[in-house]
C-alpha cells in the first residue's frame, strides 16, 4: 500500500470524503452489542491505493434513532482525522440546547479546526435525506463514494421505500 499523507486544505479535505473508494475488510459480520450500541466497522483504501480510512457504525439499541456513521482519514504516522460524521437525534452534554443535534445531521471536519487544534466536527448541517439508519448509511455511501458497499452490507444498501424500512 502507497498512503500518502496530503495537506489538509477545505479543498483537500472534500477530496477524501468523495474520492472513490473500497472496503478492504470488515470488523465483524453482525453488529457487536457493546454498551448499548450496536457497533460494527469496515476499512477502507481509495482505489488509487493512496489512501487508508476506516469507518466506524454506532445504533443506540434502546433508541434506534440515535446513531453514527463516520469516516475517518488515517493518514501514516500522523494522528486519524475524523472527516465526515452522519447522525439521528441525540443529546450533547456540552451542547444541550443544539438546534442541529435535535434533528438528523451530518458533521464534516474544516480546515481552520484542524490548523488550530479545535474540536472537530463543530460544523454540522440538518438534512432531510435521511430519517433512519437504513437512509444515513445508503445517503453516507454515496457521499464518501464507496463502490463496493453491496458486496459487503447488501442488507443496507438495497433501496426500500421509508415505510417499509426496519
Amino acid at each position: 500500500m502507497n498512503t500518502t499523507i496530503i495537506p489538509i486544505t477545505k479543498e483537500n479535505i472534500e477530496y477524501l470524503i468523495s474520492c472513490e473508494k473500497q472496503i478492504e475488510s470488515v470488523d465483524r459480520k453482525e453488529f457487536k452489542i457493546e454498551q448499548c450500541h450496536k457497533k460494527n466497522g469496515f476499512k477502507l483504501l481509495s482505489t488509487d491505493k493512496k489512501h487508508s480510512f476506516s469507518v466506524f457504525m454506532r445504533i443506540n439499541e434502546e433508541f434506534r434513532e440515535n446513531f453514527s456513521i463516520g469516516l475517518v482519514y488515517k493518514p501514516v504516522l500522523d494522528k486519524s482525522i475524523m472527516l465526515f460524521r452522519c447522525n439521528g437525534p441525540h443529546n450533547h452534554k456540552e451542547r444541550p440546547n443544539s438546534e442541529h443535534h435535535k434533528s438528523y445531521h451530518y458533521h464534516y471536519e474544516v480546515e481552520e479546526n484542524i490548523a488550530n487544534g479545535l474540536n472537530p466536527m463543530d460544523h454540522s448541517e440538518i438534512v432531510e435525506e435521511y430519517a433512519t439508519f437504513r437512509e444515513a448509511f445508503q445517503f453516507f455511501i454515496q457521499r464518501c463514494n464507496i463502490a463496493n458497499a453491496d458486496d459487503f452490507f447488501s442488507e443496507y444498501t438495497e433501496q426500500v421505500f421509508n415505510f417499509m424500512d426496519e
